[in-house]
């Protein structure tokens, strides 16, 4: 079985987890074979986690506060719900965040890490998001990267800002 998140010696998932490329020689073969045999094979898992957190440590470049979703979703052993299509708690910042910058990324096929982070946000609601605002900027800073789109750190931080006050405001997002 050939997995489709090895591209150029490079696991996408976990690349996407770390917010940086993870190159196979942090990825072992016995490590890729056990991704694609266990149950929730070649997405957000147990493994892709480990590698992900390894790499970022390799580098030095591993922060408790920074990183804290990695340790939440290896804690969580990842539960399914959260990275099936469709399925987030559909009330929070995080929405509200994802409908203001609805532009910026394709809602046609959201990515299970996307999806994972606008829950995480709901879940941390307004005052969660405020303590964990520079994690969310390193999301979007990874996510403006992969696309391609300039990143100022200032508005964006705005743009979040934002959102968390529509939040507390409304109490609940409003769909649109």
């Amino acid at each position: 079985m050939e997995c489709e998140y090895l591209n150029n010696g490079s696991c996408a998932i976990a690349s996407d987890l770390a917010c940086m490329p993870v190159s196979l020689v942090a990825v072992t073969k016995e490590a890729c074979d056990h991704c694609k045999n266990i149950q929730n094979a070649m997405t957000i898992n147990e493994v892709t986690v480990s590698v992900a957190i390894a790499a970022l440590r390799n580098n030095n470049l591993f922060d408790q506060v920074s990183h804290r979703h990695l340790l939440d979703i290896a804690k969580s052993n990842c539960p399914k719900e959260v990275f099936t299509v469709g399925v987030v708690k559909s009330c929070g910042v995080g929405s509200v965040l994802a409908r203001k910058l609805s532009w910026f990324h394709r809602t046609d096929d959201p990515c299970k890490i996307c999806r994972y982070r606008v829950s995480k946000m709901n879940e941390w609601g307004p005052e969660g998001c405020e303590r964990n605002m520079e994690t969310i900027l390193v999301w979007l800073k990874h996510s403006a990267n992969k696309r391609g789109i300039p990143f100022f750190k200032a508005a964006v931080k705005l743009v979040v800002q934002s959102a968390i006050n529509e939040e507390r405001r409304n109490g609940c997002c409003v769909k649109t």
